[in-house]
């Protein structure tokens, strides 16, 4: 039998189309972890990710998935399914990526795949870091999502940033102010509350179809975690990876409570390489986050989907951050936007 994952393996080619079942679709996307910063892809800093060997042991590991150097531009790739060029993110105006107040961001005229999964009938929901511009026009519920928990833009872009006059960091709910990112013991609450909010969304559309996107800010400085994990650590980078685990786990634990895990697609990959200034490991790959070496854009990625993609399988082939959107697009039953050139993933052969 012959499988296909963004050429890879997500579905038998023996199954015909009419078969195929909408499934949940959860992308778990870390901020700046590096290719070698989880155990599945061979940490040797003593990183423990138990909940991220377990999704590799179950699933398949992507060992070619590139990404971007930097935030902005990944995200755009991601909602797009275009390079970021084309989109014009591949900077922001005046900065490697986009910055508060930034007078561009993620065109509303683009279709995004929250937007296409939407139309398909799916309830959609974005719980961390957006970082595709902080205007109205710009933010998470203009582009296809239903329900927004997190922050607009990088969570170094504050007040306390010793080079750069940023404004305050807002923890938005919708459009709304929900709360302030005012300390480093905040910075250290946001995984968590990133992940409770996803779970919560989870749980109110248990009954329904949905796509949950969760853009964490972990690993990306400034760095802290929460207290129990920094007290197990050697490192706040360590400790940092092992709460993204953490929260992996609570996503998962979540999806067996609930008996959602045998039609829920989940995928873990990182929005760059992880930077080489923070003792971040990209081994075997050359450079880090802001290069174009392969240690800045090659970046680790699992797929998880029980009963679909086989257990402990591993996949060389090329994939990107932007497959997503027309394999989404796919397993939900639609196409991607027929009047612009998003990269195409081979799933658009079965």
């Amino acid at each position: 039998m012959t499988f296909l994952f963004l050429g890879a393996g997500i579905v038998s080619c023996s199954q015909q189309k009419s078969e195929l079942q909408q499934p949940n679709i959860i992308y778990i996307l870390a901020d700046d972890a590096g290719y070698a910063d989880i155990e599945p892809f061979g940490s040797k800093t003593n990183n423990r990710t138990p909940n991220l060997n377990r999704m590799a042991a179950e699933g398949m590991k992507l060992t070619s998935h590139y990404a971007a150097p930097v935030s902005s531009p990944a995200r755009a790739k991601l909602m797009t399914g275009s390079y970021a060029h084309r989109v014009g993110l591949s900077t922001g105006s005046y900065a490697w990526v986009l910055r508060p107040g930034d007078s561009h961001g993620l065109n509303p005229d683009e279709i995004t795949v929250a937007e296409i999964l939407k139309n398909a009938g799916y309830v959609t929901g974005c719980f961390g870091k957006w970082h595709l511009g902080d205007q109205p026009d710009f933010m998470p519920n203009n582009h296809g999502f239903d329900e927004y928990f997190g922050i607009p833009y990088s969570n170094n872009h504050w007040p306390l940033h010793a080079n750069v006059d940023h404004p305050r960091l807002p923890l938005m709910h919708n459009n709304e102010i929900a709360g302030e990112v005012k300390t480093m013991y905040d910075q250290a609450e946001l995984c968590r509350l990133e992940v409770e909010a996803a779970i919560d969304f989870i749980t109110k559309n248990k009954d329904t179809t949905f796509f949950a996107y969760i853009p964490h800010v972990f690993p990306h400085f400034p760095s802290r975690a929460r207290k129990q994990f920094m007290d197990s650590a050697k490192t706040v980078l360590q400790a940092q990876i092992e709460e993204l685990d953490w929260a992996a786990g609570q996503i998962f634990e979540t999806l067996r409570e609930l008996g959602l895990d045998k039609n829920t697609l989940v995928i873990w990959a990182s929005d760059n390489g992880g930077d080489i200034g923070r003792e971040s490991s990209n081994e075997p790959l050359r450079g880090g986050k802001r290069m174009t070496w392969e240690g800045g854009i090659r970046t680790p990625a699992i797929a998880w989907w029980p009963g679909k993609i086989p257990a402990g399988s591993v996949s060389d082939e090329i994939t990107t951050i932007m497959d997503m959107l027309p394999t989404f697009a796919r397993l939900a039953g639609t196409e991607p936007p027929k009047d612009r050139q998003p990269r195409r993933s081979s799933l658009h052969s079965l």
